[in-house]
């Protein structure tokens, strides 16, 4: 019997585990952001923006933005000799809004730190901006 209760406590104890380390947080949203970033991917940084992609003038506000901010990144990449990585720290959420610091280092030893701010949108969080 004891055996049981031990087995059926650690079984919720790594279930719990799992789900929240699966669970889909602004870090994870950061991630899709930066890599498709780095990988000059609008698409991919597309999927992490909340926009509705029916509405002609928000769709092309915000492939508007994408456009900007990959041709901005490009020019910081060439400006300092190439990407090197980038680091996230832990989010701060506060209800429905989070931030992160992003430390982006370069080639030639230059790192600009900056914040990317998030909301929460029916579970699911965007890249504010």
């Amino acid at each position: 019997m004891l055996k049981s209760l031990k087995l059926a406590v650690v079984s919720l104890f790594m279930a719990l585990f799992v789900v929240a380390c699966s669970s889909s947080g602004p870090e994870n949203t950061a991630k899709t952001y930066l890599d498709g970033l780095v990988a000059n991917d609008e698409a991919k940084i597309l999927s992490v923006i909340n926009y509705d992609p029916n509405k002609v003038v928000e769709s092309n506000a915000a492939q508007g933005k994408v456009k900007m901010i990959l041709a901005q990144f490009e020019n910081s990449v060439q400006k300092h000799q190439g990407f090197d990585k980038y680091e996230l720290s832990k989010a701060t959420i506060l209800e429905n809004q989070a931030t992160i610091k992003v430390k982006m280092a370069f080639k030639d030893g230059t790192v600009e730190v900056s914040d990317l701010t998030f909301e929460k949108v029916n579970d699911k969080w965007f890249v504010k901006f």
